[in-house]
């Protein structure tokens, strides 16, 4: 019980200019992903599909995290168990805020500067509310799931689901 979050990017699969029948997607195309168990797998595209979702990674009761992509990315009611999509753009951002807190951890003003730039989250079981080193573990673990995604690829967007 608690907030679970997992974190997934969708490939969006242009179709190929065939200058002889039109516009075709390809026949079968291979993609290496990790399962849920963190098993690589191969997903195997076939005609007419349009995207294929990808595991990036779970944290758990990160709840400032959480409370980030909420306000910036979804406008619903209860954003429990919803696939919210995030731009790269908002990733960038967060990307940012968490590397300039990690940046200064050891300050004084840390706690006041995390307050102001990315504030903890209430939530029923959310985890802790503190500044402290688990709150620094969360950003930490957020850069390094995030480090190597392609945010400048437009045929690729993020998806956040909260489950708690």
């Amino acid at each position: 019980m608690g907030l679970d979050m997992r974190f997934y990017k969708r490939i969006y699969l242009n179709p190929k200019n065939n200058s002889e029948s039109g516009l075709e997607y390809p026949s079968i195309r291979v993609q290496e992903y990790t399962d849920f168990d963190g098993n690589k797998r191969d997903a195997r595209i076939i005609d007419g599909a349009t995207f294929v979702v990808v595991k990036i990674g779970d944290m758990r009761r990160a709840n400032a995290i959480h409370g980030y992509l909420i306000d910036n990315c979804y406008d619903g009611d209860e954003p429990n168990c919803q696939w919210i999509v995030v731009s790269p753009q908002v990733i960038k951002d967060l990307r940012f805020i968490c590397e300039d807190l990690v940046k200064h951890k050891k300050s004084k003003k840390f706690k006041e500067l995390a307050e102001s730039k990315l504030p903890v989250y209430h939530g029923f079981f959310f985890g802790s509310y503190e500044y402290d080193e688990y709150y620094i573990e969360c950003l930490e673990e957020f850069l390094d799931m995030t480090k190597d995604l392609p945010l400048e690829d437009d045929c690729v967007d993020y998806i956040y689901s909260p489950w708690y």
